[in-house]
């Protein structure tokens, strides 16, 4: 068997307290840097990880950033459409008031000199006309022609006043 032969006087030989003591803080040594070693490898793993999900979340940002814009572009074409919509709404609407002129136009070229033509305003629902009758027969007659005419489906006399000077001022609402 092999045997432990030492060359070092026993005055100079380590305490036996003195080995287990450097044994521990040998031990001790390496379990910190095992220890130091983890933990090192715990911190680079935790910013790998959230460089990662930086990462990701920058990349949602952007998908969200190019919806947004596409939605933007989608809202204003909308916009333009519904406003071109308004505009041919209106279109049509004064071809309701074209007919409306044209239906007054010929009521006051059919007055008699005895009727006179003030003022008129035309909107999308309905037309007044202002007259000023001579006198109430002249007045009776025009009541008498628009009662014949079936142009207007509904004619309201409205601010009926007389003037000794003008005669008979009214307005005709039609519809």
């Amino acid at each position: 068997m092999p045997r432990k032969i030492d060359l070092l006087p026993s005055e100079l030989r380590a305490d036996t307290k003195v080995v287990g003591y450097a044994r521990n803080l040998r031990l001790v040594a390496m379990i910190v840097v095992v220890g130091s070693f983890f933990i090192f490898l715990g911190g680079v793993l935790a910013l790998y990880l959230r460089s990662r999900t930086l990462s990701e979340l920058e990349t949602e940002r952007k998908a969200l950033e190019n919806e947004v814009t596409n939605l933007e572009a989608t809202e204003q074409q909308l916009v333009l459409v519904r406003d071109r919509i308004q505009k041919i709404k209106e279109v049509l609407d004064s071809r309701n008031n074209e007919e409306l002129i044209t239906n007054q136009a010929q009521l006051v070229n059919s007055f008699s000199e005895g009727l006179k033509f003030e003022s008129a305003e035309i909107d999308p629902e309905n037309s007044q006309l202002g007259v000023i009758a001579v006198s109430s027969r002249e007045m009776s007659n025009l009541f008498d022609k628009l009662s014949s005419n079936r142009v207007f489906q509904a004619i309201v006399v409205e601010e009926l006043g007389f003037s000794p000077v003008l005669g008979y001022q009214f307005y005709l609402n039609m519809r």
